[in-house]
C-alpha cells in the first residue's frame, strides 16, 4: 500500500482486574512480544513495537 494511503494502528493489552485466566492472559502478553511473534507480524504487514 502506498505510504500516503496507510494507517498506523496500536494495538495494546492488558489483564484486567478480576480477569478469570490471568495465566492465559501473561502467556498471551508473552507471546506477543517474543520473537516468534514479531515474525508472524511482519509476515502480515505489521511492524512489531
Amino acid at each position: 500500500m502506498p505510504p500516503e494511503v496507510q494507517i498506523t494502528t496500536v494495538f495494546s493489552a492488558a489483564p484486567v482486574v478480576g480477569c478469570a485466566q490471568p495465566a492465559a492472559v501473561r502467556a498471551l502478553l508473552e507471546f506477543m512480544c517474543s520473537a516468534d511473534s514479531a515474525e508472524a507480524k511482519r509476515r502480515h504487514g505489521m511492524a512489531p513495537a
